[in-house]
């Protein structure tokens, strides 16, 4: 793959931190919380464009996760993207700043032999300690750091009333969200020894690549339109599942754990919410589960 950069100097302006720009921070657990708070708030997920892409019979390549297409996309045009792009992005600024920072291969929800991965996460390390970096997790990302130390399962709060863990297994390690006394099993990635397994990003982007150019049937390609993410004091998410031919919209805010859940009446509700919401444009060819068009 070409050599490709960050333009940081633009990336700390979008997330209004141009204090860093003038005085370059430490990479310290300060320093990294607060751009992991703004890098989750201020740019959404969104799965259209990807779709879009997909049933127009455009391949599906490397050069789509060069750091400079991602930035143009996300910072430049504002137009949110995928778990891969926000936070291949979010690796490079932190690179660019001096932190120590690792890639794992991940897999969404339930660990199944043979599964290609379809999720990245970050690890970065400061001086002695690790912490767990995904703020591209879907409308689920992370609006901060999860400390982890390899051995021991642990729990961090955010928002007050967020609260995950980081499990332990023999094989594996899982990121889950605790919610009204469920546990939502969010995404594993591997382990051996007594240290995670980690990627080289050649690797993590030919995964992509092979992923959502399988014939393999799945939600973040085919089965389901969803958006949003964290937000300055709480939640925003839209979601339309195709095949159930429904959706809903939720919202929390004001840093309480109170859900306001609204459901739409039909696929054009949910076009309009997502303009609203996100100016995202869900063209209607989208209602229908993605196929790729035969060559």
């Amino acid at each position: 793959m070409e050599s490709d950069s960050i333009n940081l100097d633009s990336y700390l302006t979008f997330l209004e931190l141009d204090e860093f720009k003038v005085n370059r921070p430490e990479p310290s657990l300060d320093t990294l919380s607060k751009i992991v708070e703004k890098h989750a708030t201020k740019i959404h997920y969104q799965n259209v464009a990807l779709q879009l892409k997909y049933i127009s019979g455009e391949p599906i390549v490397k050069e789509d996760l060069l750091i400079s297409t991602i930035q143009n996309k996300l910072i430049d045009k504002k137009e949110g993207g995928m778990c891969y792009d926000i936070n291949l992005l979010m690796e490079a600024a932190l690179a660019a700043l001096g932190f120590n920072v690792q890639l794992v291969s991940a897999f969404p929800m339930v660990l199944i032999p043979g599964k290609l991965p379809d999720h990245l996460a970050l690890v970065v390390q400061i001086e002695s300690s690790y912490y767990i970096v995904d703020p591209g997790f879907g409308i689920n990302k992370l609006r901060a750091p999860l400390k982890f130390d390899f051995e021991t399962t642990q729990e961090t709060v955010v928002f007050g009333y967020e609260k995950y863990q980081v499990v332990v297994e023999p094989t594996c390690y899982h990121v889950d969200l605790i919610t009204d006394g469920k546990v939502l099993k969010m995404f594993y990635f591997l382990r051996e020894g007594s240290a995670p397994i980690f990627s080289k990003k050649e690797k993590i982007i030919s995964e992509y690549v092979a992923f959502m150019n399988s014939e393999e049937e799945s939600v973040v390609r085919d089965l389901a339109l969803f958006m949003g993410g964290a937000t300055p004091d709480g939640r925003l998410a839209l979601w339309y599942d195709k095949k159930e031919n429904s959706g809903w919209t939720f919202k929390l805010e004001n840093y309480l754990p109170t859900l306001r859940k609204i459901y739409f009446k039909d696929f054009e509700e949910f076009q309009k919410a997502a303009k609203e919401a996100l100016n995202v444009d869900v063209p209607s060819e989208l209602q229908k589960v993605s196929k790729r068009p035969k060559a």
